[in-house]
């Protein structure tokens, strides 16, 4: 995997004009943007006032993202919150998904893959690789989901959802057994989700 340092410039990444992000997230390490997009990572960039923002629509297979999957998530260590963007997630592997989800834990043995049959609910604890990277614990993290959402990022997000690690911010798919904690219309996601992260911080709230 080729790595490289990638400038940006604050106006390119906020989504408000005149924010901008603390100069020491600047200069960062990520795969090339072709490598990021190849492993199903559209976007990954800093909002305004430090906020991550991960843009995923798809997942390889664990075995072959596991590295990927980790090198973004250091990318984001020191944000202040992270917007994982599914609203037009399409495809992938299951237990990428879950490997995803074991990085904003702590424990090892963290992935909850809720299974729903009538009224009855299922959960079973699985673990397919050990995370690799940083763990995303401490700061909010906010799951935006849409009507194309895949069953896979819906998975991922009731995961989040269920375990009390994320809120979930848009329009569920249509017969979907999720419902979003902050529910706007897809397309203002971002913007109510990057609102909502806001108020939690104490030098904005």
């Amino acid at each position: 995997m080729t790595m490289r340092t990638i400038f940006t410039t604050p106006a390119s990444l906020s989504p408000f004009p005149g924010k901008s992000r603390p100069a020491a997230r600047a200069k960062a390490c990520l795969p090339a943007p072709a490598e990021l997009r190849a492993a199903g990572f559209e976007q990954v960039k800093l909002l305004a006032c430090n906020i991550g923002y991960l843009d995923i629509r798809s997942f390889q297979k664990v075995e072959a993202g596991a590295a990927m999957t980790a090198a973004v998530l250091d990318f984001f260590s020191d944000t202040a919150a992270l917007l994982i963007d599914l609203r037009r997630h399409e495809l992938g592997d299951t237990a990428a998904a879950s490997l995803l989800v074991s990085h904003f834990f702590d424990t090892e043995l963290v992935h909850l893959e809720a299974e729903y049959w009538t009224a009855v609910r299922r959960q079973r604890a699985y673990s397919p690789l050990g995370s690799q990277g940083s763990r995303y614990v401490g700061p909010a993290v906010y799951v935006l989901i849409g009507k194309r959402s895949s069953a896979v990022a819906i998975g991922l997000a009731r995961m989040l959802q269920s375990s009390g690690r994320a809120t979930i911010v848009g329009e569920a798919p249509a017969n979907c057994t999720i419902s979003a904690d902050l529910t706007v219309a897809e397309e203002s996601a971002i913007l109510a989700a990057h609102r909502a992260a806001l108020k939690r911080l104490p030098s904005v709230a």
